[in-house]
C-alpha cells in the first residue's frame, strides 16, 4: 500500500460489490419457466394440428381444412414465439436500467469520497498530508460512504 493511498482505497464503498442476493438465480429461474411454458404450447399446438389434419384424400377431391390448419399452426407459433421473445427483450431492458442505476450509486459515492478526501488535504500543509488523509478516512468511515 503506498504512503499517500488511503487504507480502504481498493474496496468498494459499503461494501456492497460482489454480493448476490439472489436476485438474479431467480431471474435465470423464471426465464426457463418461461422457455418451458412456450415449447410446452408450441408443442400442444402442434399435436392439436395433427389431431384435426384430415387422413388420406380421395383422388378428386379439395381439401381445404388443412390449409387452414396449417394458417392456424403457423399463427399460434407466431404468437408464442413474439411473446417469448417480448419477455426476453424486457428482461434484458430491465437488467441494463439496473446495472446503470448500480453503476451510478457506486460512481456518485465515489465522488463524494474523493471530494471529502480533496477537501481534507487540500488545506494541509505538504508535512500534514499523511494526517490528512488519515482524518479524510475517519471521515468516510463515519459518514459510511
Amino acid at each position: 500500500m503506498a504512503a499517500n493511498q488511503p487504507p480502504n482505497a481498493n474496496q468498494p464503498p459499503n461494501g456492497d460489490e460482489g454480493r448476490d442476493d439472489g436476485a438474479s438465480i431467480t431471474r435465470d429461474v423464471r426465464a426457463v419457466i418461461v422457455i418451458g411454458l412456450g415449447l410446452v404450447a408450441i408443442v400442444a399446438v402442434v399435436i392439436a394440428a395433427l389431431e384435426y389434419l384430415p387422413g388420406p384424400i380421395a383422388q378428386g377431391q379439395t381439401d381445404n381444412k388443412s390449409a387452414a390448419i396449417g394458417g392456424i399452426v403457423g399463427a399460434a407459433l407466431t404468437a408464442i414465439g413474439t411473446t417469448v421473445s417480448a419477455y426476453f427483450g424486457i428482461r434484458a431492458a430491465n437488467a441494463a436500467r439496473e446495472g446503470t442505476e448500480h453503476v451510478q450509486r457506486r460512481t456518485q459515492t465515489s465522488q463524494e469520497r474523493t471530494a471529502l478526501t480533496l477537501a481534507h488535504v487540500a488545506g494541509a500543509a505538504p508535512g500534514e498530508v499523511p494526517e490528512a488523509l488519515e482524518r479524510a478516512q475517519s471521515a468516510i468511515r463515519d459518514l459510511g460512504i
